[in-house]
């Protein structure tokens, strides 16, 4: 056989594969997905997009599912990670996973409230790589966003990741804030309403739920203006609601 017969019969093979995965109760549909996405790292058959189309239908839905609940860090590690390394071989694959690592330890010293259970693992590590915990778990959702709002953390962000949280419920592009100064005191005050010195992810997260994508310069500008009560303290813990 040719090399291209011999790629068309483990490409045929590889989408057999995820059309059996397409098929399994979700706890196990959900870590086989992982399992072929780190497979194409190494043997690009498909295109990520194209794997996760193959087992759920669209990307989004299975970015849906995937921050209906926590999941494990070492997940959120290593999903992030392959993602990531679509394309790009000659990126150092174990300095990806330090570098997520890093930053969601950086996020738990920031006060960032998407983590659940063992946060003693955070408490007792010096660099990122250092957590082991099974019990430790982060929201997807509120974790990307954090990543996103941070201009030297935002490339850690896989693409479709990306487009998931740019486009609403409906499938439609989210229409983006016309940034008058009305809107912006608007804003100002939706977030005063909230809770309490809220984590910066959670507030901008509400924000785009509420009125719309904002730019990330918009943001900052909008992080800039608030008060101090509405802004977390380096330091601080994010506990309750004002009463």
């Amino acid at each position: 056989m040719t090399p291209d017969e011999l790629r068309a019969q483990d490409t045929a093979q590889f989408r057999a594969s995820l059309a059996y995965t397409a098929k399994q109760p979700e706890f196990v549909r959900s870590d086989m997905t992982l399992v072929h996405l780190q497979h194409l790292v190494s043997s690009p058959y498909l295109s990520m997009d194209e794997c996760l189309s193959a087992i759920y239908g669209t990307p989004k839905i299975f970015w849906e599912i995937e921050c209906s609940e926590p999941v494990k860090w070492s997940r959120f590690i290593e999903l992030f990670r392959v993602l990531l390394l679509e394309g790009k071989r000659t990126i150092h694959a174990p300095a990806v996973s330090m570098a997520i690592a890093g930053a969601m330890l950086d996020a738990y010293r920031e006060n960032a409230d998407f983590f659940v259970g063992d946060v003693a693992a955070l408490e007792h590590a010096q660099y990122g790589w250092q957590v082991k915990s099974d019990t430790l778990k982060i929201h997807v959702r509120k974790a990307g966003l954090w990543l996103m709002s941070k201009p030297k953390r935002a490339h850690l962000v896989p693409a479709n990741f990306r487009a998931f949280i740019d486009a609403p419920a409906s499938g439609a592009p989210r229409k983006s804030v016309n940034m008058t100064a009305t809107r912006k005191t608007e804003i100002i005050g939706f977030i005063c309403n909230r809770h309490p010195r809220e984590p910066a992810a959670s507030q901008r997260a509400a924000v785009v739920e509420q009125f719309g994508d904002v730019t990330e310069t918009a943001w900052r500008d909008i992080r800039k203006s608030l008060p101090e009560s509405a802004k977390l303290k380096r330091g601080e813990k994010f506990q309750t609601r004002c009463k």
